[in-house]
């Protein structure tokens, strides 16, 4: 190798002092074709080839690398189906599809947005007429700009047919600055079991079109507020911007019941119970929006109260569960049968 060849030259250049002239020249002759000989080089790697192929097959000289790396085995087919078998479940699109084209879309509510800018529709392929475990429906809220007439579809749900629970998408209203849209995702049906159930709300924000859930409750009397229950909290909206407030009831261990604005809007009262049928224990509770402090006023279980108005200024109207009707007035704290307390 080239190495050894330089060290002979150097020993050569030492013995040329004494040495005979034709020997020194038939010595750089040998030496000459030793330096012109050529140089085994490895083969350079195939790119194709990982480093786990090399490392699994070291047994394989380096020019079968390439052909190894590329050599693949044909795929074993799958074993035919037995005619018992179960067919695997079709995916989420082709679901989708059926649904589509089992029946035309139906409009279920329709709202422009008070600027004018935006269209709100909720469109819904219904279950057929013959509910099967195996049929499905489709709801979809779409959003078109007025001034493109561009659509956007935000938010599907996809219905089992043959389930129960609640279902369907159902557009509510637009808020008064046109920046957010209300809908719920809980149309129809109630939920399984007993107690108190409201529709849930959800929230669209235009300026990002992020959605928000809001919770079940109800809006205030002047049309700008809602309270609702989230996470077992009692939470109130600005329903023309964010969060106002949020207080957990009075009272552990309970369950959220109805919700009643005052006729100002400035305060709520609610209704907790300890079991949902029958309720058990209730208790009447009362928030204002100046402090979000939660003050228990009344508690009952004989009546146990299942409903509650609030129409007259310290006064809340209750329906036990038997359908009578009561008066409480939260200055006296009085309880009376009937409406006239």
């Amino acid at each position: 190798m080239l190495p050894d060849a330089s060290f002979r030259r150097k020993g050569i250049a030492v013995q040329s002092i004494r040495t005979p002239i034709i020997f020194i020249l038939l010595i750089c002759a040998a030496g000459l074709a030793a330096c012109n000989r050529p140089t085994s080089i490895d083969p350079i790697p195939d790119p194709r080839l990982s480093a786990a192929t090399l490392t699994t097959n070291p047994s394989i000289p380096p020019s079968q690398h390439t052909a190894t790396a590329l050599q693949r085995t044909p795929p074993t087919p799958p074993p035919p189906p037995s005619p018992t078998s179960t067919p695997a479940p079709l995916p989420t699109l082709d679901l989708v599809a059926t649904a589509q084209a089992g029946s035309p879309a139906e409009t279920h509510s329709s709202q422009v947005s008070p600027d004018g800018l935006w269209w709100a529709r909720v469109f819904s392929h219904p279950c057929p007429a013959a509910v099967t475990e195996q049929a499905y429906g489709y709801d979809y809220l779409q959003f078109t700009d007025q001034s493109t007439a561009e659509h956007q579809v935000l938010f599907t749900q996809l219905i089992s047919c043959g389930g129960l629970g609640t279902y369907g998408l159902q557009g509510l209203f637009w808020s008064p600055t046109s920046r957010f849209y209300y809908f719920t995702d809980a149309a129809s049906g109630t939920p399984d079991g007993c107690g108190y159930w409201r529709q849930p709300l959800l929230r669209v924000d235009l300026s990002d079109w992020s959605i928000t859930p809001l919770g079940a409750g109800v809006v205030s009397p002047n049309g700008l507020k809602l309270a609702a229950w989230l996470d077992g909290n009692l939470v109130v909206w600005d329903l023309n911007g964010g969060l106002l407030g949020s207080a957990p009831p009075p009272v552990a261990g309970v369950l959220p019941g109805p919700i009643a604005w005052s006729p100002n809007s400035q305060s709520i009262a609610y209704l907790l119970s300890q079991d949902s049928c029958p309720l058990g224990l209730t208790y009447l509770v009362r928030l204002n929006l100046s402090d979000f402090q939660p003050a228990l006023y009344h508690a009952s279980q004989d009546p146990s109260f299942a409903g509650i108005s609030w129409t007259t200024p310290n006064r809340v109207n209750l329906t036990d569960e038997t359908g009578r009707t009561w008066s409480y007035n939260f200055i006296s704290g009085a309880l009376f049968h009937g409406s006239n307390p």
